[in-house]
């Protein structure tokens, strides 16, 4: 990688100038702002799956506040599930995956979610 921004000059990043220094620096920066708005995105479409399910279940409403909503899902994370964490915002991917797939168990346990076609069924 220091050869291509060096133009071949070196390989050892200790002898790269500051300008060829910074043009690496910058690039890695995009490479990462890009992996970290995809990872935000993932999450963000996990989370909201979340809230889809527990509106499913009827444990919040429009009506409530986004703070109550909130304050209903992080308690059942709190009461219910493996993970340390008591915040839906805190959660990795695989940990909302795993929360996605309790909250569809509970639908199903209830006989709201028909596992061939993912529909809950009211």
């Amino acid at each position: 990688m220091v050869s291509e921004y060096t133009d071949g000059r070196t390989e050892k990043s200790s002898e790269m100038t500051s300008v060829e220094c910074q043009n690496l620096i910058e690039d890695l920066q995009k490479v990462l702002d890009k992996q970290q708005r995809q990872t935000y995105n993932n999450k963000n479409a996990l989370r909201k799956t979340v809230f889809s399910l527990c509106y499913k279940l009827d444990w919040i409403t429009e009506t409530m506040s986004n703070k109550e909503k909130i304050e209903v899902i992080n308690n059942w994370i709190t009461e219910k599930t493996k993970f340390k964490k008591t915040d839906l915002n805190a959660l990795n991917i695989d940990e909302l995956n795993t929360l996605i797939r309790q909250l569809k168990g509970v639908l199903n346990n209830y006989g709201y979610f028909d596992k061939k076609t993912s529909v809950v069924n009211c």
